[in-house]
């Protein structure tokens, strides 16, 4: 949507899918200190997909082996499209 940020989101299960890898926020940013899944705002024509690639490569040192997409929201008061993976 035009205007909107979109901000790919990883739910990274481990192989056995027995555990889901959270992230704790830094401590100069807004809802500092809590927990949220690895993930991050896209570049300027960038895809969803690819942002998700590089933010759980920068965020977690991982490549993901399978992604899939699970769903979308818009949160209109933020201006934001949160994709999940």
């Amino acid at each position: 949507m035009l205007g909107f940020t979109n901000i790919a989101v990883g739910i990274v299960l481990s192989h056995d899918n027995s555990s889901v890898y959270i992230t704790k926020r830094k401590k100069d940013v807004d809802w500092a200190n809590y927990l949220e899944f690895p993930g991050g705002k896209a570049y300027l024509n960038e895809s969803t997909l690819n942002c998700l690639k590089r933010e759980l490569y920068e965020e977690i040192n991982i490549n993901p082996i399978i992604v899939t997409p699970y769903f979308s929201k818009i949160v209109s008061k933020k201006g934001i499209i949160l994709n999940f993976f």
